[in-house]
Parts: C-alpha cells; sequence; structure tokens
C-alpha cells in the first residue's frame, strides 16, 4: 500500500464505518501522470533554452489534489463536515450523486444541474415533482439527499443496470452501470477505440490488455505485442543501438556482464 495513500483513505467508504483503501492504485498513477507532465514540461523547455532541470513529483503532492471537493466541504462546515460520504458526492456539494440498486447490480447517476434533474423526473415518470421545493434546485436536494436517494432508488430497483444507463444517457443525464473487470475487458467502445486490444500471447494464451490512453490526430495506434523474454533484445541493444561488435558481445557474455535470452539458454542447457 502506498504511503501517499494513507491521507486519502480517510475520506474513502461510509460516515458509520472504518475508513477504506481504493480498489485502483490511485497515487501510483497519479504520480506517474504529473511526471510525464514535469518530464515533457522540462523537455519544452530545454528545446527553447537549451537548459535542462531535474523534476520531482511525490504520489503525496500529485493526490491531494483529488480531494478538492471534499476539501472545499471541509472549508465550508468546519468540524461539522464528514470524513467519509460513502458513494455521494465528496462534498455533499450535488444531489443525486450517488452508486443505485438495479434489479441486476447496481448503476451510478448524477445531477450536476438542475436541467439534469429535470430529466431524470421526466425519464422516471416522475414529471409532477418538478414544482416540489425539495427538488427545486441543488441546493434543495442536497438539504434533501436522503428523499433524493429514496425517489431514484424506487425506480432503478426495478430494471437492469444497463436499461436504466441506457434511457437516461438517452436523455443526456450522467449514469453508467457498475460493471466487473470481466465486464469491462469486454467493452464494445474501448475495443473500437483500440483502447483495449486482444493478442496472443505465447505463454498466456488470448488475453485482453489496455493500450495508452494518449492518442495523436494522424498517428494510429501500434499493435500491442507481447513482451520478449529476459535478454532477447540483447543483441539489438548493445549491437544495433550502442555498436558494439559480435565478439564484443560474445565476450559480455561470456563474462557474466550481459544475460543470455531465453534461446540462448535452451540451446546451451541442450548442450550441456
Amino acid at each position: 500500500m502506498s504511503l501517499g495513500f494513507a491521507f486519502i483513505i480517510n475520506s474513502t467508504g461510509f460516515p458509520d464505518q472504518p475508513p477504506v483503501k481504493s480498489g485502483a492504485a490511485i497515487c501510483d498513477f497519479m504520480a506517474g501522470i504529473h511526471l510525464y507532465a514535469a518530464i515533457m514540461t522540462a523537455l519544452y523547455e530545454r528545446e527553447r533554452t537549451g537548459k535542462g532541470r531535474v523534476v520531482e513529483v511525490s504520489m503525496q503532492d500529485a493526490t491531494y489534489c483529488s480531494l478538492a471537493s471534499n476539501l472545499g466541504m471541509l472549508h465550508a462546515r468546519g468540524e461539522e463536515a464528514p470524513a467519509r460520504t460513502g458513494n455521494r458526492h465528496g462534498g455533499l456539494g450535488i444531489s443525486p450523486y450517488n452508486v443505485y440498486p438495479t434489479n441486476d447490480g447496481y448503476a451510478v447517476l448524477n445531477a450536476p444541474g438542475d436541467h439534469h434533474f429535470r430529466s431524470i423526473l421526466d425519464v422516471m415518470g416522475r414529471a409532477d415533482l418538478k414544482e416540489d421545493p425539495r427538488f427545486a434546485n441543488r441546493s434543495a436536494r442536497v438539504t434533501h439527499f436522503a428523499d433524493v436517494d429514496a425517489l431514484i432508488e424506487g425506480w432503478t430497483k426495478t430494471l437492469g443496470k444497463d436499461e436504466v444507463a441506457r434511457r437516461m444517457l438517452a436523455a443526456k443525464v450522467p449514469c453508467a452501470p457498475v460493471r466487473d473487470l470481466s465486464e469491462v475487458m469486454h467493452d464494445e467502445n474501448m475495443h473500437a477505440r483500440g483502447s483495449l486490444q486482444w493478442i496472443d500471447h505465447p505463454e498466456l494464451g488470448r488475453v485482453v490488455l489496455p493500450h495508452t490512453p494518449l492518442i495523436f490526430e494522424g498517428t494510429p495506434r501500434r499493435p500491442i505485442e507481447p513482451s520478449v523474454p529476459l535478454g532477447a533484445s540483447n543483441d539489438a541493444v548493445f549491437g544495433e543501438w550502442l555498436g558494439h561488435s559480435a565478439e564484443e558481445l560474445a565476450r559480455y557474455k561470456a563474462d557474466g556482464v550481459i544475460g543470455l535470452s531465453e534461446e540462448e539458454r535452451t540451446v546451451k542447457a541442450e548442450v550441456i
């Protein structure tokens, strides 16, 4: 567990339960993303000025900003601000904003704008509640979030998660089914975009792997290739890239300076 994640744990979970770590490696990837930005910025500066510099990113620093909603609530409510809000908005500033049960799982739904909530009422066939003072605007809905959640849950639990999402998205309401990893691995949109790709791995068989989320116009995604065994690229790296001769490479291998490739180890074992 990343130590930089320790302060985030306190904001994760339900108010009446102990803190819970995120299932995803948030700090690791947040730090990596920020480090990439720092490196690219430094390279751009070097290209313009000819001067390089050292860049540094900590996991804790990079992740702190993700608590913006929680910090906003803390500043607004002080000690009355709950440490954890469950699946509701981290700053309790939006309602509805929750995970709602369906007849085959759960769906995530939120209404950042009043027009979104009016659309939700239309989809649910409850346009009669548009003038209800509890739901008139976002502030009122936040005050009565329990009533809002009960209203929506009473509707979502009668349908499947995909149907709930389909109807809400058709009305331009932010909504998505809560899917397990095996479902996401077969996501049609991600496969169509090339974000996920099937490959035939020599050891693992046919598997789904993620591609880089970075897309550059005019540059097609390269097909994902299985990683090669340890030492398989020694000749290319030390020979073709760094210019060492075949004789030098043979000597380095014999002296243990660089390791043998899997193929070379197999041949050596057969000889022995």
